[in-house]
Formats: C-alpha cells, structure tokens, sequence
C-alpha cells in the first residue's frame, strides 16, 4: 500500500470514529444502552458504577489508545512478544484463531489479521466499539462484546472448547473486567500447546537508578507521582488493581500454563541523558508523553471521586504536563 493510501485509510478511520462516537449515545449505531455523555464526553455505561469503564470511551481515548499502540510496537518491533509467530504457524489440519481482550478501536487485530492471513481474529471489548461498524473490515477479523459483568457478553469468548491459539490480553488493568473470569475462558478456548500474551502499563513513574541518585533526597517528578497516587487510590475503591505484579502469579499459580515469562519494557518521558541522538525514539517518546497528559486530562472524572475539586485537577494535569516535558 502506498504511503498516500495509508494516509486515506487513517483519514477514513479517523472521521468514521469521529462520527461513531458522536452518535453512540443515539440509536444511530444500536448502541444507546452501553454508553452516556457527560460534559461533551462519551462514558461507557456498565451494569452499576463499579461495572463501568472509568475513563471516556470516546474519540479522544481511542487516539490515546492507538499512541500507546504505536509506541509499543516501536519499542518492542512488532506486535507481540514471545512465540506468537510459531503458535500462528499455517496448517492444514487446524484453522488457526486468535482472540483480543480489550481490543479498543482494534489497531492489533488489523494489522495482525494483515500479517497472518490465514488466522482468524476476534476483538473483543466491554463495549461495541466504532471497529465493529467500520465499513472497511479485513475477512479474517471480526468483533464483539465481552463484559463479565453481563451475563450474556461472556459466555467463554463465544468460542468452542480448544479451538483457539492465541489469547491477547493488553490494557485491562483499568477495565471493570474480573481477571480472574477471563483467565477461565482462556483457559477453556485454548488449544493444548495455545499461548496466552498480556501486556500491561504500571501505573506509576520509575527512575533510573542513575537518575535517582542525581536527584538525591528530591522527590522526582513530584506532581506526576502525586497524580499517581491518587489515581491508583482512586482506581483501588473501584476494585481496579495494577495488574502489572499480579499477572504471572496468576498464571503460575495454574495447573494449566508453563514457561511463564515476564519481560519490562521502560519508555523514558524525560530528564535522562545519552550519547547517541536517536530522532526516531525521541518522537516515539514525545507521542507517548502527549499520550500521557491525553490520560491526566480523561482522568478528571474519575479523581473526582476522590473529592478534588475541578481547579485542583486542572492543576494536577497542568503540572504533570509540565513533569512530563522535563
């Protein structure tokens, strides 16, 4: 595909998701029960409070959403780590499947669907997002809902007992999804030998060892690491833990996966140093870091649960920002 056709494709997706996210709260799409505006954002409406998305569900966080993808496959160089690629492997005696927790806008299906053609792939989230309407689809994804907090958008990820390869787990640390439940139905789709892949983004600053003791007694990036910890407190009232400690004892903790590994991946957001200038990271990390503020700015709503008022969460995204940009 040539450069200015991918450009029309973005540009289609864009004003497609654009369109859909203004209208989801209409029965333009079907979508009126799963969503809700407030303050010219959309929300994702769950069965009570606690079963809710806590963040928008809207254009805005889709683009956020996409950044981080984009940074991560720059900084990882592909779509996935560990032996994907050998699971996915062509045969001809099984149909390959591959499924997607908290697919969002569905990025990762699209350009995995594209680059193994013979797999089928299903994204699925807590909410019909604007995916399962684009009119530009790949015959080898397709989407749906999956919520544990209904009754009738789980039902083991519609799949047959192990028949699928791959199951995808990323981002659902801030999802009302119980892991636990999910971890079941991955557990019941899986082929003998199946993979199952999370990714998950710690919810907090680490500084470099080196970084650290230049700064002393500081406290580094003191706004950002405020920001985080009322956000954490905030998203532990909803049950909302950070997934990042809890996922491999989890895992190792089942009878049914082996060969559990873990690997770390740190995106620098500012104030370190180095020898060699490396123009194509820098703007990875200045995507990442706009990401960021994208995310201080949705999170407004969601610290208002905690009491603050809307001049101190201003403040606080003014900060970070500002932390962000050292």
């Amino acid at each position: 595909m040539s450069s200015q056709q991918s450009e029309c494709r973005k540009l289609e997706h864009q004003n497609y998701r654009k369109t859909f996210y203004n209208n989801v709260t209409k029965s333009t799409f079907g979508t009126k029960e799963y969503f809700f505006r407030r303050d010219k954002r959309v929300f994702h409406r769950g069965v009570d409070a606690l079963a809710s998305f806590p963040l928008p569900i809207d254009a805005e966080e889709q683009q956020r959403m996409e950044m981080l993808h984009d940074v991560l496959y720059g900084e990882i160089g592909a779509n996935y780590v560990g032996p994907v690629a050998d699971v996915l492997k062509w045969s001809s005696k099984v149909t390959r499947r591959a499924i997607d927790v908290r697919t969002g806008e569905g990025k990762w299906v699209f350009e995995m669907a594209n680059m193994f053609p013979h797999v089928q792939f299903k994204g699925l989230d807590i909410a019909p997002t604007y995916a399962i309407n684009l009119p530009t689809k790949l015959p080898n994804a397709k989407f749906g809902i999956f919520d544990t907090n209904r009754p009738d958008g789980r039902s083991k990820f519609k799949n047959k007992f192990g028949n699928v390869d791959l199951v995808h787990a990323r981002d659902l640390s801030m999802s009302p999804v119980d892991y636990g439940a999910m971890l079941e139905d991955a557990i019941y789709v899986l082929r003998p030998g199946g993979l199952f892949v999370s990714c998950e983004w710690r919810r907090s600053i680490t500084v470099s060892p080196v970084e650290r003791r230049k700064a002393g007694s500081l406290d580094y990036a003191p706004a950002s690491n405020k920001f985080f910890r009322i956000l954490n407190d905030a998203l532990d009232r909803r049950g909302l833990s950070d997934l990042t400690n809890e996922v491999r004892p989890l895992l190792q903790s089942s009878k049914f996966f082996t060969d559990v590994v873990r690997r770390d991946f740190g995106i620098p957001i500012g104030g370190f140093e180095r020898d060699v200038v490396d123009k194509e990271r820098d703007e990875r990390y200045e995507v990442f870091r706009n990401a960021e503020i994208i995310f201080a700015r949705s999170s407004k709503y969601l610290l208002m649960e905690t009491g603050l008022a809307e001049n101190q969460l201003m403040r606080s995204s003014t900060v970070i920002s500002m932390n962000f940009n050292r």
